[in-house]
């Protein structure tokens, strides 16, 4: 694997989502947490947001089995905010 297709990896393992969950704050998680992990704003713009939604998504299926706290913070923020990723994918707000 490459440094490049690594970026993403390591950029989500410095993530606020990302740390509070490994060090088991996970009630610490906030709304603010889930938008920073996928790299979004309240003004991104719709195809934007899709297209980082997918790309964070296909990076954490690619390192899941070698990383399981990602895994459990992509669970995580997804259940928990699942409303919040609605709305941006649909650009409801």
């Amino acid at each position: 694997m490459s440094a490049l297709d690594e970026a993403p990896y390591k950029r989500l393992r410095k993530t606020p989502a990302y740390e509070k969950f490994a060090a088991n704050h996970k009630e610490q998680i906030v709304e603010t947490d889930f938008l920073y992990f996928y790299g979004l704003t309240w003004h991104t713009k719709r195809s934007a947001a899709h297209n980082r939604i997918k790309n964070v998504d296909a990076v954490v299926e690619t390192f899941a089995d070698r990383d399981p706290v990602l895994r459990g913070v992509h669970r995580l923020l997804n259940e928990n905010f699942s409303r919040v990723r609605g709305q941006l994918l649909d650009g409801k707000q």
